[in-house]
């Protein structure tokens, strides 16, 4: 659980209608949306990768994987503290809450939290996914709902950017869980090689990019342009959005590897006798 101090740090929901703050200290002439810590929670499952083997007393276990985070919320209207909102305050709150979550019904938004003594942590890409319930009690009305980001992590809202040329680069992941690097591979070059020596495959071998353009439907990275690389989407594109540059990967030898928690070795090599290209990851501490 990524949260855990639910009804006292300050939480933010930004979305494309702009920020709700959530559980911020407030002069007493401001009302509060304050979280309800028995009914939140932020749950990432693991996906089900085993087959059993009916004639044998056992099973195959398959690579296995973390889903997204499904967050649970629920959160409490207070026209001030120990003072329920009601009324047309209440009604305004309430259109404050909805406004905000249908704008992420299909869109994306970030939910931003600073744990005791550290540094803000933000779940990236949240959807709406849960309908909200209502209920009042005593006086008080409270919303719960459930928030969905793709990724299995938190990560540190500060955003770090390592450019790695011929010499090979560690990056420690301080965080609690591996996390998928966006990488800008720059032109020119017609083939490369990115390794993450400290993340093994299967087999015990350094997990690698390869990018060949000589392969069918494969082009080079001109002067002035760059490869993007998501690793967490599988995909590589030309400046970031434009020609889709999947073709020249070796598919046989590649994969989007994470950076794992702690070091890792980065090796990037160019191909044959080209030099190895510059290529910056941009990546964050990421946490479970």
């Amino acid at each position: 659980m990524s949260i855990v101090e639910w009804d006292c740090v300050p939480i933010d929901l930004v979305t494309p209608q702009g920020q709700m703050d959530w559980n911020t200290p407030a002069v007493d002439s401001d009302p509060l949306f304050l979280l309800v810590k028995e009914s939140c929670q932020a749950v990432s499952s693991q996906r089900v990768t085993k087959d059993n083997i009916p004639q044998k007393d056992g099973s195959i276990l398959h690579q296995r994987f973390r889903t997204g985070y499904e967050i649970a919320l629920k959160i409490a209207y207070w026209e001030r503290k120990d003072v329920p909102a009601c009324g047309e305050l209440l009604v305004d709150m309430h259109d404050e809450m909805m406004r905000h979550l249908r704008s992420i019904l299909n869109e994306s938004g970030r939910v931003i939290y600073t744990p005791t003594g550290h540094a803000a942590r933000f779940f990236d890409e949240v959807r709406w996914l849960r309908e909200v319930a209502t209920e009042a009690q005593s006086g008080l009305t409270t919303v719960t709902f459930a928030l969905d980001s793709p990724f299995p992590y938190s990560l540190d809202f500060a955003q770090i950017e390592t450019e790695i040329d011929t010499s090979p680069t560690t990056l420690t992941n301080n965080g609690s869980a591996p996390m998928f690097p966006v990488i800008r591979v720059d032109g020119p070059t017609c083939g490369f090689t990115i390794i993450n020596n400290d993340n093994l495959d299967d087999q015990g071998d350094p997990k690698q990019i390869v990018y060949d353009s000589d392969f069918p439907g494969a082009q080079c990275i001109g002067s002035g342009e760059f490869a993007e690389i998501d690793t967490f989407r599988d995909v590589i594109y030309l400046n970031g959005d434009e020609d889709n540059l999947k073709p020249g990967i070796d598919v046989e030898n590649s994969d989007f590897f994470e950076l794992v928690v702690g070091a890792n070795d980065i090796v990037v090599l160019g191909e044959g006798t080209e030099p190895a290209p510059t290529v910056t990851f941009l990546w964050q501490n990421a946490y479970a």
